[in-house]
């Protein structure tokens, strides 16, 4: 076309921020959708879509369209692209895709349109901007040190006179999930975590993510870190987490009887608050494993209850359930990592934190009909 004269046939995709490892295993769609523009007053006919990227890592795919007529605009919806899932597992270092949509049809090309996609190592999570759910595929109850916090979390039971089963919500009591909790936060503990700084905006960017195995082996992990770690555990427990993001903050909360928000992502802060109040949502500030000396898991969710007041700084970025990411589909990532043989607590600084009697609770607490409450928000942590 000429200069400055728009092109009356466009293509254009509406595509992911970013891909990896995560996105094939949950079969996460790349495209949501490919819009083919007639603006021109002939119809189109015998129309192709080819689809490719550079590097390779998605399978070219080329797509067939009778007809669009003049004026008019054709949608079509995530196109089934395949990713290369071994290519995708041996990346070590985030990098750029070019995905290209060309559309053409006898007479040769007729439009084209380009999209940089962020091409991310296995364990790189992406960020909330794009499928924030797949943070839930980084909480990994397999991996082999998950077992080893839940055999010490077992014995610190035994030694406080409790029942030793990590029986989930079995006893459906809140007062037990408050037991296994702590049990659990005070085997983590035992472990002399040191904290490190997350990346700047990590909760919107993404940043590498550490394993369970690689916390317990080097003794180091971000907020976001230490939150999947606890998370792990307490689903391998069979608790229910949640994982809560706000402005550069992460922390945990754990519902106390079986249940799940009604979707796989929360944005609405007052819904958190709702449910802690009706004491159906105990809320955990997982950087405490990591004081010295750790703090008790009563402070732990002193500090992560207040996180989600309408008074404090840092607004919540989205909050993902678990469970109900498991059921739709997302899982665990396997990174064949973990080795349990090493991650047996230092024998020079062992703490061996004790359990606390569990608050009294109101077993029958059931959430109210609450509507037309305006959210202001809520905070994270002032120091990260």
């Amino acid at each position: 076309s000429e200069v400055g004269v728009p092109d009356p046939v466009r293509v254009a995709g509406t595509a992911t921020e970013h891909i990896s490892l995560a996105y094939y295993e949950n079969a996460i769609p790349v495209l949501r959708e490919i819009l083919v523009a007639n603006g021109s007053d002939v119809d189109l006919v015998d129309l192709q879509v080819r689809i490719e990227s550079r590097p390779v890592v998605i399978q070219p795919l080329i797509l067939r369209i009778d007809r669009v007529p003049a004026g008019s605009t054709h949608h079509i919806e995530t196109p089934d692209l395949r990713l290369d899932a071994a290519l995708l597992a041996g990346f070590t270092e985030a990098s750029r895709l070019e995905l290209t949509i060309v559309l053409a049809d006898a007479g040769g090309e007729r439009a084209r349109d380009r999209a940089e996609i962020r091409l991310l190592p296995p364990s790189h999570w992406g960020g909330g901007r794009s499928a924030p759910e797949l943070l839930a595929a980084f909480v990994r109850p397999n991996d082999p040190a998950v077992d080893v916090v839940l055999r010490d979390a077992a014995t610190k039971l035994g030694e406080a006179g409790r029942e030793t089963g990590l029986d989930g919500y079995r006893a459906r009591r809140k007062a037990r999930t408050w037991e296994l909790a702590e049990a659990i936060w005070a085997a983590i503990a035992d472990r002399r975590i040191a904290y490190v700084l997350p990346p700047a905006s990590f909760e919107q960017a993404g940043q590498k993510v550490r394993g369970p195995s690689e916390v317990l082996e080097r003794k180091v992990g971000t907020c976001l870190d230490l939150s999947l770690l606890y998370a792990a555990c307490l689903e391998q427990a069979g608790l229910n987490p949640v994982l809560v993001l706000t402005a550069g903050h992460a922390f945990v909360g754990l519902w106390l009887q079986d249940d799940d928000f009604a979707s796989a992502t929360v944005d609405d802060m007052q819904l958190l608050r709702k449910r802690r109040d009706l004491q159906d949502l105990l809320l955990v500030e997982t950087t405490l494993l990591t004081a010295n000396p750790p703090a008790a898991f009563k402070v732990a969710t002193t500090r992560g209850s207040g996180q989600v007041e309408d008074d404090v700084p840092a607004p919540l970025e989205v909050a993902i359930d678990v469970r109900r990411c498991r059921r739709r589909g997302i899982r665990p990532m396997d990174l064949g990592e973990g080795r349990p043989a090493d991650l047996a607590p230092a024998p020079t600084a062992p703490l061996n934190q004790p359990l606390s009697a569990p608050p009294v609770f109101d077993e029958e607490a059931r959430p109210p009909d609450i509507g037309g409450v305006e959210d202001a928000g809520g905070p994270g942590i002032a120091e990260h």
